[in-house]
């Protein structure tokens, strides 16, 4: 089994049209479940250590949902490098009513790959 390295608020959800994708996940629910994996972006124009969090729909199809904290970028990378991640992660998707009206969100909880999975 899997363990738990990692959960944090993923960034970036309320850009580039991610709300809606946050919306089609939620299926009009207030809270939703859906597996993800990391995607390391190398050529993002912002930051070079950049890595996307990508939702896997009901479709089986990877949407880019935000990413990782910036902070934390390099010690993930390093992580993803060295093959010590598991390939697919748990994300909760949230839906939240703010001043400005509702507002879409989602954690992450990163995984460690078992001692004994090769892959």
């Amino acid at each position: 089994m899997e363990k738990k390295l990692a959960k944090f608020k993923v960034r970036g959800t309320s850009f580039e049209g991610r709300q809606g994708i946050l919306e089609q996940i939620l299926e009009g629910k207030n809270v939703a479940r859906c597996l993800a994996v990391l995607v390391p972006e190398p050529d993002n124009p912002h930051d070079k250590n950049a890595i996307k969090v990508c939702a896997l729909s009901r479709e089986n199809e990877l949407q880019h949902i935000g990413y990782v904290p910036k902070e934390i970028c390099e010690e993930f990378l390093s992580a993803i490098k060295a093959k010590i991640l598991a390939k697919r992660h748990r994300v909760s998707i949230f839906r939240s009513q703010e001043k400005k009206g509702e507002f879409l969100w989602a954690d992450i909880e990163v995984l460690r790959k078992e001692k004994n999975d090769k892959n």
